[in-house]
């Protein structure tokens, strides 16, 4: 028999904070990237190029391939590699056609061609490629510090092409199982809220960090919990063969305890704004609500390859295929099911399925392969040297930390204030030394500490603070 036990919440508020707006605006800079066809790739560049000159005093050339009232397209090469590029015209200054211009056409294929890979020119302009792997729990070993800082060290080497790897399960899905083994209310654990940060960075952040928007591409191992919407930002996802990517889960279930009316309300709203990340980098918003809704069937069938999606259970006479069942009495899913990434109450995506479904360009083993994929062949440069030190770093000191909070708060606990005046002052001034070493420990690990240490909140530090001054300035000789 299957249990319900294994009911997962997710915080949507940190992504209410994110307009629509801002997540078209990343897009715009995540989405450079390459959508070669086989015609594409025979085009030849311009001798005089097209030129467009953006707003922040960048001047880009290569060839326009479709204007729109909204957007400029270009064929461009970066570092010997051919790419397209995608501009708003609400970013560009001006427009300069080439000699030679003709009309612009639209790509057809957003699969890299394999031969023209194997092709890549050998030379100085070998690309630069930045690789940083996440693995782990997503929330703890992977957080909004370690990717800006990696992301800065990428702009610091002016890295054309930017990997990032994804192994990720949920950290917060563990505490929850582990809240609800001990018999403790589940809480509300700031995931989304987590996600919301990463995305900030990914989406907006980036065109300050750099000065030329890298080429941005996911490899997903596993994006279990928040983390799988990070990829959705990119429109070049790849799959590990054994890679899963979903298991947020749970949406319906959330905010309860609460008006209905006002429930259902904010529910639909993390929706929607879940399923904008999804329409801007270019993915399927059905997506979503099977991810992150319990309750809700999904069923889908292929019409000229392209999947076709449907709520309810499947129609076999219209070849329709299961995706997510309700969960429900003998079809919840197992604690094991679970655990492995293999349940169907709500999405978590195999490669083979990421694919069928349009959400991943290709499997690949290796890194290697994936270069190949992308249309840089053997003709790169790591300049990644910094990236695994910037991230296992910051999973020691999140430990090394978590051990200096729990001797801080024990230290804070054996203060005595007793004695004469000077013995008490001295005592408080010692309380609020610890407390606010606590509070720097809290500020640089926020959201990724284990919430069994007790760890108050900033706030509620500061206010402990306050009392103990005011007791101080209170205290007569």
């Amino acid at each position: 028999m299957k249990t319900e036990q294994k009911k997962r919440r997710w915080l949507g508020s940190g992504l209410l904070r994110g307009a629509v707006a801002s997540l078209v605006i990343g897009a715009a800079v995540l989405t450079g990237v390459p959508v070669v066809s086989q015609q594409a790739s025979a085009a030849v560049m311009l001798s005089t190029p097209d030129q467009i000159i953006l707003r922040d005093g960048r001047v880009i050339n290569g060839e326009i391939l479709e204007e729109t009232d909204t957007q400029i397209k270009m064929r461009i090469s970066v570092a010997g590699i051919r790419t397209e590029m995608t501009y708003n015209k609400s970013e560009v200054l001006s427009v300069k056609r080439g000699e030679g211009a003709g009309q612009a056409q639209q790509a057809q294929d957003r699969r890299p061609d394999r031969v023209d890979a194997r092709r890549a020119d050998r030379g100085a302009d070998a690309a630069r490629v930045y690789v940083a792997e996440f693995k782990g729990h997503f929330g703890r070993d992977m957080a909004a510090t370690p990717m800006r800082e990696a992301l800065e060290d990428a702009a610091r080497q002016r890295a054309d092409v930017l990997v990032i790897t994804l192994d990720l399960r949920s950290y917060f899905a563990f505490i929850q199982e582990q809240r609800r083994e001990q018999g403790q209310d589940e809480g509300h654990f700031s995931e989304m809220q987590m996600t919301d940060d990463i995305l900030q960075l990914l989406r907006v952040d980036m065109q300050q960090i750099f000065d030329t928007p890298p080429r941005v591409v996911f490899w997903v191992k596993q994006a279990l919990g928040g983390s799988c919407f990070l990829p959705l930002t990119s429109r070049e996802i790849y799959f590990h063969p054994s890679g899963r990517m979903g298991g947020v889960g749970n949406l319906d279930l959330l905010f309860g305890g609460m008006d209905e009316v006002v429930r259902q309300k904010l529910i639909s709203a993390n929706i929607e704004i879940a399923k904008g990340i999804a329409i801007a980098g270019g993915y399927p918003p059905e997506i979503i609500e099977a991810m992150a809704m319990r309750r809700q069937v999904w069923s889908y069938r292929l019409e000229g390859g392209r999947p076709v999606f449907r709520q309810g259970w499947p129609d076999a006479g219209r070849g329709e295929i299961l995706l997510t069942d309700d969960g429900r009495g003998e079809n919840a899913d197992t604690i094991e099911q679970i655990v492995r990434g293999e349940g169907n109450d709500t999405l978590t995506m195999t490669a083979d399925l990421a694919l069928t479904l349009g959400i991943s360009r290709g499997t690949v083993r290796t890194l290697e392969d994936l270069l190949l994929e992308l249309g840089v062949g053997r003709n790169f440069t790591r300049v990644d040297d910094r990236a695994e030190r910037i991230v296992a770093g910051w999973s020691r000191d999140l430990v090394n930390a978590e051990r200096r909070l729990r001797q801080l708060f024990r230290e804070f606990q054996e203060i005595q204030v007793q004695g004469d005046y000077n013995e008490r002052t001295r005592a408080r001034g010692r309380q609020i030394r610890t407390l606010e070493e606590i509070q720097r420990l809290v500020r640089r690990f926020d959201g990724s500490i284990n919430p069994f240490l007790g760890v108050p909140p900033v706030e509620e530090i500061q206010r402990i603070i306050e009392r103990i001054r005011l007791e101080q300035m209170a205290d007569r000789r």
